[in-house]
């Protein structure tokens, strides 16, 4: 569980405790067998610009390594925070909890 305070919403050090880039990355690879994300996976996440900047070689997917490389879960956390309130309430958990689930599946 995330929200272990139980307060329904996530804060960056809840988030930070509970997954790493490194169990999204490994669970999106049990799940589908492969080490990158299609554009269209990212652009359910992300938008296009960060597309662009995570496809670093130009190949039109995201590899691992990419991800590694520019990414981090305090780059999500705020990502996802549209408010900016340092706090992920209702939809802002969506992306989050979705890779929670994945990671919890595949453990």
């Amino acid at each position: 569980r995330l929200d272990t305070d139980r307060d329904g919403k996530l804060s960056e050090q809840e988030v930070q405790t509970g997954m790493t880039l490194e169990l999204i990355l490994a669970s999106h690879a049990a799940l589908l067998g492969r080490e990158y994300f299609t554009e269209a996976e990212v652009l359910q996440i992300l938008d296009r610009r960060h597309f662009l900047l995570l496809d670093t070689d130009g190949d039109g997917v995201v590899s691992f390594p990419e991800v590694l490389a520019q990414c981090s879960i305090t780059y999500f956390f705020h990502y996802n925070d549209f408010d900016d309130s340092g706090l992920l309430e209702t939809f802002e958990q969506y992306n989050i909890q979705l890779f929670y689930s994945r990671i919890m599946d595949h453990q």
